[in-house]
């Protein structure tokens, strides 16, 4: 994937790791939009100008339009997330995550993928 200005990042969790790399990568010129829990939190950085957009709610027309997904969540919330809401992601995007616990999140998400990938076949 080759990285420019219509590159399209979605940080999901907007907390402290997830609030900086929004700001970065927004100061950069780079689209960011936002899935958080609370309105108040997508507000704040809408205010600031980290996002451009921003949901509390996952939605797959939303979230499948973007090129990079950054996950700031706790392990066991990221796997959850990715459970219930992989099919969502467009095919060919790349994820990546600033969870602190990393072993357990790369199995169980590899596993998912793994299957996944056996029924589009």
């Amino acid at each position: 994937m080759e990285l420019n200005k219509k590159t399209k990042f979605l940080i999901v969790g907007l907390g402290l790791i997830g609030g900086s790399y929004a700001q970065a990568l927004s100061e950069e010129g780079y689209e960011v939009g936002a899935i958080a829990r609370r309105e108040e939190t997508l507000k704040q950085a809408y205010e600031k100008g980290w996002i451009k957009h921003g949901q509390i709610e996952t939605d797959e027309e939303y979230i499948s339009q973007f090129d990079i997904v950054v996950f700031a969540l706790y392990p066991h919330v990221f796997i959850d997330w990715i459970k219930e809401n992989q099919h969502c992601i467009k095919s060919g995007a790349l994820l990546t995550d600033v969870t602190g616990v990393k072993r357990s999140v790369v199995y169980s998400v590899q596993e998912k993928d793994e299957n996944t990938s056996k029924k589009s076949r």
